[in-house]
């Protein structure tokens, strides 16, 4: 919704600093309507490229910024992976360890270069083995890491 919103405004931004740039007239059009308001002809006449520049490069920044947030969001199957890897993150901080395993093969079937849930699969393997972080300061327990 924010890439739209971006993109939204970046659009009415180029279509006005180009109204200011090379037709003023349109320009003028729009200030018959609201003259007291916002406009007054020789002011739009004398500082239109003051008006016009600022806007121009205010909508590229829009335009730039909303066509980047579209690239981000993923569709498909892939957005399909990005909540699985939440919830794997989330079973891994909750210490459901077989979860997020389970979680992490599964996203590695469709996706066997994704390098979160490789990461996150080895650090699940490794917690597995290690068991909980708690007990690693438990003395009673030992310390695996300790000869």
């Amino acid at each position: 919704m924010e890439a739209v919103v971006k993109l939204l405004a970046g659009l009415v931004m180029l279509a006005v600093s180009l109204s200011y740039l090379y037709r003023p007239s349109y320009i003028l059009k729009v200030n018959e309507l609201a003259r007291g308001v916002l406009f007054n002809d020789a002011y739009v006449l004398h500082y239109r490229r003051r008006w016009g520049m600022p806007l121009f490069v205010a909508s590229i920044v829009f335009l730039y910024s909303g066509m980047a947030n579209l690239k981000v969001q993923p569709t498909g199957p892939e957005a399909a992976s990005y909540g699985e890897m939440d919830e794997a993150y989330r079973a891994f901080y909750t210490r459901r360890y077989a979860d997020a395993e389970r979680l992490c093969r599964g996203i590695l079937q469709l996706h066997p270069r994704d390098p979160h849930a490789g990461f996150l699969l080895r650090q699940t393997l490794k917690a597995k083995e290690e068991g909980d972080p708690k007990d690693l300061l438990d003395p009673s327990k030992g310390n695996p890491h300790r000869p």
